[in-house]
């Protein structure tokens, strides 16, 4: 919100009014229905599962993840919110992990936003997904995964 003090008046009056101008960010929930994904430990956050299409990129500002999951095996998964830039879409950066892992069956939900403003400026395509991994060493994982990506925008 912005403040801004405007002066006048007539015939030797002065008088104040303030004027608010309101500068809200745009703030947007997208589900992502039940899918099965796939991992092992091999990598540090786990195989990265596009969840989204690619979106238009440089407005995105804060993002946050929300998950629900269900092991298909009787060994834990690890899940992680992530996302991918592009500055075209057949030449995708390497994903990026956010937020907190989710360690078995149930619900993660987030304790916060995470700032991807400065990966994001004057990037072209953006898209959401997870990170997942067996919770045992080299042991491949089938889990179903439900998400809530939350996206705010800078402009």
């Amino acid at each position: 919100m912005k403040i801004a003090l405007r002066w006048g008046g007539g015939a030797g009056e002065t008088t104040a009014s303030i004027h608010q101008e309101h500068t809200m960010a745009k703030f947007r929930k997208e589900s992502i229905p039940w899918g099965d994904v796939h991992g092992n430990s091999s990598d540090a956050d786990g195989t990265f599962n596009p969840r989204t299409p690619g979106r238009e990129a440089s407005s995105v500002d804060l993002v946050r993840v929300t998950f629900e999951a269900k092991n298909h095996s009787n060994v834990n998964s690890v899940l992680r919110g992530g996302y991918q830039l592009a500055d075209h879409e057949d030449a995708p950066e390497a994903p990026v992990a956010f937020g907190q892992s989710k360690t078995g069956n149930g619900m993660a939900y987030p304790t916060g936003t995470t700032s991807i403003g400065a990966a994001t400026a004057g990037k072209q395509i953006i898209r959401f997904g997870n990170f997942f991994k067996s919770g045992a060493a080299n042991t491949l994982n089938i889990a179903c995964v439900a998400m809530v990506i939350e996206i705010e925008s800078c402009g």
